[in-house]
């Protein structure tokens, strides 16, 4: 289910030593659900091509609020029906 990544996701972004996978990847890749995410947001860069860019370059993904709050709202809206 995307809820229980994003909820792995979403504790592993904001633990005291995120992992890399939260740090220079997208939650695309660490959910593994690249189709899914694309098609609920509507574009293979929901936070914009540049901002992916550059988050994964400097390891900053796990902050971008935007990511945190799409997750945030996500898992609210869906973690009672199964995906």
């Amino acid at each position: 289910m995307l809820v229980n990544k994003l909820k792995a996701w979403l504790e592993d972004a904001t633990s005291a030593n995120p992992s890399n996978y939260v740090r220079y990847h997208g939650i695309c890749f660490y959910t593994k659900e690249y189709a899914m995410i694309g098609a609920i947001t509507g574009s293979d860069y929901p936070f914009g091509a540049g901002d992916y860019f550059l988050r994964a370059r400097k390891g900053t993904m796990h902050l971008c609020p935007k990511r945190l709050a799409w997750a945030r709202q996500y898992i609210k809206d869906h973690d009672h029906v199964q995906d």
